[in-house]
């Protein structure tokens, strides 16, 4: 039979083997500097907070995010919004955690090489005016947009190629 003693021991050994590699695994980021000109409103170390909706889930909570130099650090439930009032599921705060992932998409990808973004804007423009010179119809199917900036986006998208031959946008379900 093993003490308490013995287990005690056991358990401070894994704790110290798993700190020792959580410290390999830690890379040097690089020397940290600080604003060269500070923007306004903004103190170093003094967080802002800016309310925001997550669409983790379906319910679209919203959150206020927490933000130093620039960086969002804590995703809270906001207390006045009408769907949560405050209150935030596991998914939300955990949300946060998808922005530090090393393993997310940095770049636009053509195949398995990485693209930069003015090539892969050049050739969207490029495609739309071959199917608008081409009498083809361009379709943008989404899912469900909430965000009131990505509504107008794609309305000003539709402003700006009006001369083409038809445009349809279909998404499932608006919110209005």
């Amino acid at each position: 039979m093993v003490s308490r003693e013995e287990n005690f021991l056991r358990f401070l050994r894994l704790r110290l083997h798993l700190l020792q590699h959580r410290v390999l695994i830690i890379s040097d980021k690089g020397e940290i500097i600080p604003y060269n000109e500070r923007p306004e409103g903004k103190l170093p170390g003094k967080p802002n907070y800016y309310a925001s909706t997550l669409n983790c889930c379906p319910q679209h909570c919203g959150v206020l995010v927490k933000v130093r130099e620039g960086r969002p650090i804590k995703v809270d439930g906001n207390p006045d919004h009408p769907v949560n009032k405050g209150k935030l599921c596991t998914k939300g705060q955990a949300s946060i955690l998808n922005l530090y992932d090393p393993d997310r998409l940095q770049n636009p990808l053509r195949g398995n090489s990485k693209v930069d973004w003015k090539d892969v804007d050049k050739d969207i423009i490029a495609s739309l005016n071959e199917a608008a010179n081409n009498g083809k119809e361009i379709a943008i199917v989404t899912g469900s947009i909430y965000s009131p900036t990505t509504a107008k986006l794609l309305q000003d998208f539709t402003i700006e190629i009006s001369d083409y031959k038809s445009l349809f946008i279909r998404n499932l379900w608006r919110f209005k």
